[in-house]
């Protein structure tokens, strides 16, 4: 019986690990054979969007925790081996910019879920968020602190540009769990 624990233990932080290497490779293999204008319009967008990522797959799984100590190990797990699988994929030169990045965007990111209730309503403020974020990283030519209180920014091609950048979000964010498939499953299965 010790050892069924044992190997489903292991299998579950493989799972963990891997779950953790796709969501940093999310945006690379959701853009290809695609025409993305805006999240893959630089390495800050890229980075944005693995890192948007990172944040929703984390909430998802804990939200589908039955054991907040497991869920608790899982988070951080996953969050050690996410940041360095992202920040040797999208900033393997830089790890003190990815760093700045990550801790940014995820007190932000936390910041919004925690502020709203419902868990559509959560998903929604945090993928408004994640465009304005992606607006910021292009108007701005690189990475800047965000907050609540930053200026929205407006991209060059208007509402046009807004819409394209909405269809990106959204599709990106619909395709996710496929891409990380069986890991997120299998992960949420778990906890």
């Amino acid at each position: 019986m010790f050892g069924f624990f044992k190997k489903n233990k292991q299998t579950l932080q493989s799972d963990i690990d891997n779950l953790a290497e796709q969501v940093a490779l999310s945006i690379n293999k959701f853009s290809k054979n695609k025409d993305l204008e805006y999240l893959c319009y630089s390495k800050y967008t890229k980075m944005d969007s693995v890192l948007f990522a990172c944040f929703l797959v984390r909430a998802m799984c804990i939200g589908a925790s039955t054991n907040q100590s497991r869920a608790i190990d899982f988070s951080n797990r996953f969050m050690d081996k996410f940041a360095s699988s992202a920040q040797a994929t999208h900033s393997p030169n830089d790890s003190s910019l990815f760093q700045r990045m990550f801790n940014n965007r995820m007190s932000f990111y936390d910041r919004i879920f925690m502020s709203k209730s419902g868990i559509e309503n959560k998903i929604s403020a945090i993928l408004e968020e994640f465009e304005y974020i992606v607006k910021a990283d292009i108007v701005n030519g690189g990475y800047s602190e965000y907050t609540e209180t930053s200026p929205l920014s407006l991209l060059p091609d208007g509402i046009m540009g807004d819409m394209k950048l909405r269809e990106e979000a959204v599709s990106f964010f619909q395709t996710l769990p496929s891409i990380i498939s069986p890991y997120f499953q299998n992960v949420q299965r778990s906890l």
